[in-house]
């Protein structure tokens, strides 16, 4: 009886530990921003036309993903919370003469993750329907240039990243409830690629 209780103990702990270790992935999104600023666009022509739209990329996102706290407003004291990820540049498809394919570049991204402490998981904090992107994944950015961060802010939110490959189940959920982004998807996509 007291051998049984000795192996017990210690297959307990493995699991409780190996559960742990996969609830300390999970994230929860909680938004809150409002997605009422957005402008939907619904033609794609609009969307990377736009003159705020200086730079469209096909790139790779690396695991090198910091969140950031930055004064926005500095007279009025807003700060804003994002997260500045690195991201590979395969491929330039609108170019502003600072990026070549094979570069690293940061962008920032509109949410913001934190870790939950104890308490297993993380916390994603995006603006409306924007999710962070996925490392190792490729996608299709629209960024505009962010002159004070020294790094590219994505446009649009979450009208302004593309996963080109399907990989991001995260963004499929978007896919999923917004018909408008589905189609710019799509249409992305058939333009650019």
């Amino acid at each position: 009886m007291r051998r049984k209780s000795l192996y017990s103990i210690p297959g307990l702990c493995l699991i409780s530990i190996a559960w742990y270790l996969y609830a300390d992935q999970q994230i929860t999104v909680n938004e809150v921003g409002t997605q009422a600023w957005v402008i939907p666009f619904s033609n794609v022509d609009d969307l990377i036309n736009h003159p705020q739209v200086n730079l469209i990329v096909k790139a790779t996102v690396t695991s090198n993903s910091q969140p950031k706290t930055y004064v926005l407003e500095e007279k009025i004291g807003i700060e804003r919370k994002r997260m500045f990820t690195e991201v590979i540049v395969d491929q330039v498809l609108k170019c502003d003469n600072r990026v070549t394919s094979s570069q690293s570049i940061s962008i920032i991204e509109p949410t913001y993750i934190t870790d939950n402490g104890l308490k297993p998981g993380k916390t994603e904090f995006p603006t409306g329907l924007y999710r962070k992107a996925g490392s190792g994944k490729t996608y299709i950015f629209l960024l505009t240039w962010n002159e004070q961060q020294q790094a590219y802010n994505l446009y649009g939110v979450h009208q302004g990243k593309y996963n080109i490959n399907g990989t991001d189940s995260r963004e499929s959920e978007i896919e999923m409830i917004n018909e408008n982004y589905r189609h710019l998807k799509a249409s992305i996509k058939e333009r650019l690629l």
